[in-house]
C-alpha cells in the first residue's frame, strides 16, 4: 500500500504489481539508511525504495476480439459469416434480423498488472452514457431492434491510464417485410390501388353517368312513344261520335228493301269500312287501356275449340283468296278454359290474321293442353322473322324491315301479347329455321272466375220470379239515359224505347235529381259532359247509400282513356266506346239488370249464400252487412219489424224499403224472413239441436209454421235438406 500524506492518496500493491504474496508478516518490516524498505511475508522478503518508484505513462490499445452470435463464436472463415475477416480489424458489423442477438468480446494491450484493467462501454441509439463493466471484458446484447448503432469501449489500466476509445459501427437489418424493398413493393401496391380506386370511380361515375344517359333516352323514348298513343288516341276521339251516328242508322237502312240492288251493295261497302274503321279505334283503344292496367277482363267457362273453329269460317274467304294451305289440329275433345271472350277472341285474330297475311303458301294452328294450361301453336311459311327480334316484336308499332309492303297498324301483336298478360299466358316466337312459329300458352283456370248460369239454372230462376213478374204487370225496366249530344241522346232513346222506360238528361247534375225521384233500374251516361261529368255523376250514385246499387254504363268520349281509369276507381259497371253498336249497348244493357236480377234469384234460393253476394260495390257490402248483422241480432224476436229494424239502420222506413227491394228484389220482410230461414239452414247441419229448438233460435213461434216457409223458399223440407247434405 502506498500513502501520500501530501494528498491523503492511498494505493494498493497486490502480486499483480509483482509482489511475491499479498501477505506478510507481523512485525518484519525495516527501512535502512539509504531509505530502502524491507518486507518480509509467507514466500520471503522484498526490498525496494519509494524514490525509484517511476509512474507508467503508456497509453494502451484497445481491440475486439471475439464474437458471438446466438451463443455460437463467428469464424470469418465459414461461408455463412457475416464477417470476412478478423473481428479485431472490422469497423463495420451488418448483421441479418435473426442476429440481433449477440455478445462481443474485447482486451485491452496492458502488460503491467493486465488483470487489474476496469473497462465501459456504450451503444448509441440505445444508452448514451458510459456503462461500467469492472474487470468484465464482455457485453452482451439481445434481440436489438433493427437499425444502425455505434458500440464504443475503452478501459483504465492499474496505473490510472485511459486507453483510446474504439468503435464499431453495428447495423441490424429489418426482416424481408419491413425492409426498403418491402417498402418500395408497398409504395407500389398504394399506388396501384389508388389508380385502382380512381379507375374505379372514373368507372363507375362513367356507369352512372351512361345510366342516366340511358335513363333520359328512355324517357324520351316514352314521351314520343306517348305522343305517338295520344296522337292517334285523339284522333280516334274526334271520330267516335260521327262515327256513332253514321253506324246506327247504317245498320237500320242495311236491312231495309230497294228497288235497286246498288243501294244496298254501296250501304254494304260503307258498314264495311266504318266497321274497318271502328276496329282500328277500338284495337287502338284497347291496347292503351291493356297498357295501363284499365282493361279489366271477365273470366268465364269458354269452349277454346270452338272460338277457334269460327275464327277459322271467318278467315276462309282471305285463306281462299291467298290459296293457302291451312292445316287446323284440334283434337278430338273440346277444350275448354275459363278466359274472357272478347279479349281471347283479339289475340286468336291477331295471331291468325298475321300468320295468314304474312304467309306464303301454308299455315298451320294445333291446339292441345295438359292438366294445367292450354297451347296453341300458329305457324307460316312467309319470310322469317329474325330471333334476335322476338321481343321487339311485341312491342307497339315495331314493323320488320322485310315486312313494311303489308299494311298494319303495328299495334296488333303488342295487343295480343298485353292480353296475354292479363291472361296470366305466355305469348313468344319459336326459333325455327324454316316457319315462323307463334306460341300462345294460357292456363285452363283463372283466380277470379264467374260461373255463368245454365239454360236449366235461367228456366228455374224465370219460373221462381214468374209470380213477381206478373205481380209488376210485366213493367219495363226504367233507364236514364245521360248524353249532351241531342242528336246521340235522342238516337240512344229511340232505340231502346221499345225495351225500357227511357228517362233523359243533358247532364250529371241533372240526372242526379232524376235519379233521386225516380225508380232507376240503369244509367247509361256519356263521360265528358257540362256542369257535371259523368265520372263525377258516377262517384256521386256510388257513393250515395241510397243509389250506390245502380248499375251505371259511362259511353266514353274525348280524353276517355284517363276517364276509364278514374271510372274504374269510382264504380262503373260498363264501358262502352264510341262509335258503338247499338246491338252491343243493347247487349250490355240487358246482361247488367238481368244477371242482377239472377244474383237476387240466386240468394234468395240458395240456403247458405250469403247476402253479401248481391252487393255490388264496397258501399253496398257495408250496408248488407250491418242490415245481415243487425237481424241476426235480432233474429230470435218474432216481432221484428220494418219499423224497429229502419230506426237501428238510421234510415226512414222508406228509404229502407226501396233499398233493400232494389238490392234483393224483396221487401224488407221477406228479406227478415230468409235471414232467418239461412240461419236455420247452418243450424240444421249441426246435429246437436232438436228441430223445434231450431224454429225458436230464429224467432218462429211454431215448428210448423217454420218447416212450411222452409220448403216454400227452398223447394225442400228441413229434413230433406238435412238428409241431401249428410
Amino acid at each position: 500500500m502506498k500513502f501520500g500524506p501530501d494528498h491523503q492518496s492511498i494505493k494498493i500493491y497486490t502480486t499483480a504489481n509483482g509482489l511475491l504474496s499479498d501477505q506478510f508478516n507481523y512485525a518484519s518490516a525495516f527501512m535502512d539508511t539509504n531509505g530502502d524498505m524491507y518486507f518480509g511475508n509467507l514466500n520471503g522478503m522484498i526490498s525496494f525504495n519509494p524514490k525509484n518508484f517511476t509512474k507508467n505513462k503508456y497509453t494502451p490499445s484497445i481491440f475486439i476480439t471475439n464474437l458471438q452470435i446466438n451463443n455460437k463464436d463467428i469464424d470469418a472463415n465459414e461461408n455463412d459469416s457475416p464477417i470476412k475477416q478478423s473481428i479485431s480489424h472490422l469497423d463495420e458489423l451488418e448483421l441479418n434480423n435473426n442476429q440481433s442477438s449477440f455478445n462481443l468480446e474485447f482486451a485491452s494491450l496492458n502488460y503491467t498488472a493486465p488483470e487489474l484493467t476496469e473497462y465501459w462501454y456504450k451503444l448509441e441509439n440505445v444508452n448514451n452514457d458510459w456503462v461500467y463493466l469492472g474487470r468484465n471484458n464482455k457485453v452482451f446484447f439481445t434481440e436489438l431492434a433493427p437499425g444502425d448503432y455505434i458500440f464504443k469501449v475503452k478501459s483504465l489500466n492499474s496505473f490510472g491510464v485511459w486507453s483510446k476509445e474504439v468503435e464499431l459501427k453495428i447495423r441490424i437489418l429489418p426482416p424481408f417485410w419491413a425492409s426498403s424493398y418491402a417498402y418500395f413493393f408497398y409504395f407500389l401496391l398504394i399506388c396501384g390501388s389508388f389508380y385502382y380506386i380512381i379507375r374505379y370511380s372514373q368507372n363507375l361515375t362513367q356507369i352512372k353517368n351512361n345510366r342516366k344517359i340511358k335513363h333520359l333516352n328512355d324517357e324520351k323514348e316514352k314521351e314520343i312513344y306517348q305522343a305517338k298513343i295520344d296522337f292517334f288516341t285523339n284522333v280516334a276521339h274526334e271520330i267516335r261520335t260521327p262515327l256513332t251516328l253514321i253506324k246506327g242508322p247504317l245498320e237500320k237502312l242495311l236491312i231495309m228493301e230497294y228497288q235497286s240492288p246498288e243501294v244496298p251493295q254501296n250501304l254494304s261497302i260503307m258498314k264495311k269500312n266504318t266497321s274497318r274503321l271502328l276496329k282500328l279505334v277500338n284495337e287502338l283503344l284497347d291496347f292503351r287501356k291493356s297498357e295501363i292496367g284499365g282493361l279489366k277482363l271477365t273470366f268465364v267457362e269458354a269452349n277454346i275449340s270452338s272460338i277457334v273453329r269460327n275464327l277459322h269460317l271467318r278467315f276462309t274467304p282471305l285463306i281462299e283468296e291467298k290459296e293457302i294451305d291451312f292445316e287446323l289440329e284440334l283434337g278430338e275433345k273440346d277444350i275448354f278454359a275459363f278466359v274472357d271472350k272478347e279479349a281471347f277472341k283479339k289475340i286468336l285474330s291477331n295471331l291468325i290474321s298475321n300468320a295468314i297475311k304474312y304467309s306464303k303458301e301454308k299455315v298451320s294452328i294445333s291446339l292441345f293442353r295438359d292438366d294445367k294450361k292450354l297451347t296453341l301453336i300458329v305457324k307460316n311459311d312467309g319470310n322469317l322473322i329474325p330471333f334476335q327480334l322476338k321481343d321487339k316484336i311485341f312491342e307497339p308499332f315495331f314493323r320488320v324491315d322485310n315486312m313494311d309492303n303489308t299494311s298494319g297498324t303495328g299495334i296488333g301483336l303488342s295487343l295480343a301479347h298485353s292480353l296475354t298478360q292479363l291472361h296470366n299466358g305466355n305469348l313468344q316466337l319459336i326459333a325455327d329455321p324454316k316457319l315462323n312459329i307463334f306460341e300462345l300458352v294460357v292456363p285452363l283456370h283463372q283466380e277470379e272466375e264467374f260461373m255463368l248460369y245454365t239454360e236449366t239454372e235461367k228456366e228455374a230462376n224465370e219460373a221462381d220470379f214468374e209470380k213477381t213478374e206478373l205481380e209488376t204487370k210485366l213493367e219495363k225496366p226504367q233507364i236514364l239515359v245521360v248524353e249532351d249530344n241531342l242528336d246521340l241522346l235522342n238516337f240512344i232513346t229511340s232505340e231502346l224505347a221499345s225495351t225500357y222506360t227511357i228517362l233523359k238528361a243533358e247532364d250529371g247534375e241533372k240526372a242526379l235529381k232524376i235519379i233521386h225521384n225516380q225508380n232507376i233500374q240503369l244509367v247509361i251516361s256519356d263521360v265528358s259532359m257540362p256542369i257535371m261529368d259523368g265520372i263525377t255523376m258516377c262517384k256521386e250514385i256510388k257513393t250515395n247509400l241510397e243509389t250506390s246499387h245502380i248499375p251505371v254504363i259511362l259511353l266514353t268520349a274525348k280524353n276517355s282513356l284517363k276517364s276509364q281509369i278514374d271510372g274504374l276507381e269510382v264504380g262503373a259497371d260498363a264501358y262502352v266506346a264510341k262509335p258503338f253498336s247499338m246491338d252491343y249497348l243493347k247487349v250490355q244493357a240487358n246482361n247488367l239488370i238481368e244477371n242482377r236480377k239472377q244474383i237476387m234469384n240466386y240468394y234468395a234460393s240458395s240456403p247458405l249464400s250469403h247476402i253479401k253476394s248481391i252487393a255490388h260495390n264496397k258501399t253496398d257490402e257495408k250496408f248488407l252487412k250491418k242490415l245481415d248483422d243487425e237481424i241476426l241480432k235480432n233474429i230470435t224476436d218474432p216481432d221484428l219489424s220494418v219499423e224497429s229494424l229502419a230506426e237501428i239502420m238510421n234510415m226512414s222506413r222508406s228509404t229502407l224499403y226501396r233499398k233493400i227491394k232494389d238490392l234483393s228484389n224483396l221487401s224488407p220482410n221477406e228479406l227478415i224472413n230468409l235471414v232467418r230461414l239461412k240461419r236455420a239452414a247452418e243450424l240444421l247441419l249441426n246435429e246437436n239441436y232438436k228441430m223445434y229448438e231450431i224454429a225458436e233460435m230464429v224467432g218462429y213461434k211454431s215448428q210448423t209454421s217454420f218447416g212450411r216457409n222452409f220448403q216454400k223458399h227452398f223447394s225442400m223440407s228441413p229434413s230433406d235438406y238435412i238428409a241431401m247434405n249428410k
